[in-house]
C-alpha cells in the first residue's frame, strides 16, 4: 500500500516540478519588459537605443521586486517601472497558478496508483481470457482436432481468479475507474503481453503441465504473473508509462495491492485493496508537506543557510534543497512525526535521489537544525512525536 516515504518522494517531486516552472516564470516575465519596449519602439518609432536602454532599468527594477518582494519606487524611470511591475504581476499570478495545478495534479498522479491497481487486476483476467481465446480460435480453424486437456487451461480456470470476476465490488471498481482491456488498441496489447511473454514463461509452462495444482499453487502463479510478466515487463513499462511517468516507482506498491486481493480472494474472502490505511489522513499529510514546505520557504532560508559552513545556499543542489527544507518543515509543523522519523527518512531518500556526498551534508544540516530549534523551543512534539524525544 501507499506509504509515507512514497508520499514525501512524490512531494519531493512536486516540489522540484514546481521550482522549474517558477524559474520558466522568472525568465518568461523578464522577457516580457523587453518585449514590450521592442514593441514600443516599433510603433511609435523610438531610437532602438532608448528600449534597450529602459529594457535594462526595468529588468533591474524587477529582479528588485522578485527579491524583496515587491516593487520599488522609481519616478525618474516611469515606462521602465510599469512594464516592470506589470511583469512582477504577471510572475505572481503565473506562479501561484503553477503552484496550484502542481499540487493538484500531485494528489491526482498519487490516488492514479489505484487504478493502475485495478488494471493489473484486469489486465490478469485478460492474460487468461486471451488462453481460453486463442484455444478456441484453433479449435474453430481446425488447427487441432480437438481443444487441448481441461488441465491446460488452468490459468482461465483457476478458482482465483474465477472469483475475482464473481467479486461485484471489483467489477464496480473496474467500472468506475474506467479500466478495460477489451478495446481494439488494449486487446492487441493483451494479445502481444501474452504471446511474447506469458505464453513461453518457465513457471507458466510448468504451471499448466501439471495435472493438479494447490489452492497455493494458484496463488503462486498469479503472484509471478503480476510481478514478472506484468509489472517488471518493458512492454507494460511502455504501455503505462504514456498515462503515468511514475509507473516504475508506483510498482512495488502496485503489486502489494494486488497481492492482497489474490491472497484474500484464495482464502475465500476477496476484497479490495485500500490505497493507504487511512487515505484522508494521508492526503492531508501530502497536501500539508507540499504546501507548508513552500510557504514557510522564505522564512526557513536564512535557518538552513547559518548551518551550511561557509555554502552559499545558491551552490546546494536543487533537490538536496528541497529535502531540506521539507525536513525543516516536518520539524517545525507536524508535531506527531518524531524528529529521528523525519531525519532518517530524508537520509533515505537522500541515498537514492542525490549525490553520494548528499546524505551525510543533509545529516550535518538537519542534525543541526534540530538541535538547535529544539533549544529554542521551537520544535514542540507530542503523541508519537514523542516517542524519541524524550
Amino acid at each position: 500500500m501507499l506509504n509515507r516515504r512514497l508520499l514525501r518522494i512524490k512531494a519531493m517531486q512536486a516540489l522540484y516540478a514546481f521550482k522549474q516552472a517558477e524559474k520558466s516564470g522568472y525568465d518568461v516575465a523578464r522577457d516580457l519588459i523587453g518585449e514590450s519596449f521592442e514593441q514600443l519602439a516599433l510603433v511609435e518609432g523610438r531610437d532602438i537605443i532608448l528600449p534597450e536602454k529602459q529594457t535594462a532599468i526595468g529588468v533591474a527594477l524587477f529582479d528588485e521586486a522578485f527579491k524583496s518582494g515587491r516593487m520599488p519606487a522609481d519616478i525618474e524611470h516611469p515606462e521602465a517601472r510599469r512594464e516592470a511591475a506589470a511583469a512582477f504581476e504577471y510572475y505572481l499570478k503565473q506562479l501561484q497558478k503553477d503552484r496550484d495545478f502542481v499540487g493538484r495534479n500531485m494528489v491526482l498522479e498519487a490516488e492514479k496508483i489505484y487504478k493502475h491497481y485495478v488494471s493489473v487486476l484486469a489486465l490478469t483476467l485478460a492474460l487468461a481470457e486471451q488462453v481460453q481465446m486463442e484455444e478456441d480460435e484453433k479449435t474453430q480453424m481446425h488447427i487441432k482436432p480437438a481443444p487441448l486437456p481441461g488441465y491446460m487451461l488452468k490459468l482461465h480456470t483457476n478458482t482465483i481468479l474465477q472469483t475475482l470476476r464473481d467479486f461485484k465490488p471489483y467489477e464496480d471498481e473496474r467500472i468506475r475507474q474506467d479500466v478495460t482491456w477489451e478495446d481494439t488498441e488494449n486487446a492487441a496489447f493483451v494479445r502481444k503481453l501474452y504471446r511474447d511473454s506469458l505464453k513461453n514463461d518457465e513457471r507458466y509452462q510448468e504451471y499448466i503441465a501439471a495435472k493438479q495444482v494447490s489452492p497455493e499453487e494458484e496463488e503462486k502463479i498469479l503472484r509471478h504473473i503480476a510481478k514478472n510478466i506484468i509489472l517488471k515487463n518493458e512492454l507494460t513499462k511502455v504501455f503505462f508509462e504514456e498515462d503515468d511517468i511514475t509507473w516504475n516507482e508506483d510498482r512495488d506498491v502496485i503489486f502489494s495491492m494486488v497481492s492482497k486481493t489474490f491472497k484474500s480472494a484464495a482464502a475465500g474472502q476477496p476484497e479490495m485493496a485500500a490505497l493507504s490505511p487511512d487515505w484522508v489522513e494521508d492526503r492531508q499529510f501530502f497536501r500539508d508537506l507540499y504546501s507548508l514546505t513552500l510557504s514557510h520557504e522564505k522564512e526557513h532560508e536564512p535557518l538552513i543557510a547559518t548551518k551550511l559552513q561557509n555554502w552559499d545556499m545558491s551552490r546546494v543542489a536543487t533537490t538536496d534543497s528541497i529535502m531540506l527544507h521539507m525536513a525543516l518543515t516536518e520539524m517545525l509543523y507536524f508535531p506527531s512525526i518524531p524528529v529521528k522519523a523525519t531525519i532518517n527518512e530524508y537520509l533515505e531518500l537522500a541515498k537514492v535521489y542525490s549525490t553520494p556526498q548528499s546524505k551525510q551534508f543533509i545529516n550535518g544540516v538537519l542534525d543541526a537544525l534540530s538541535a538547535e530549534l529544539t533549544t529554542a523551543g521551537r520544535i514542540k512534539k507530542s503523541g508519537r512525536g514523542l516517542i524519541d524525544n524524550q
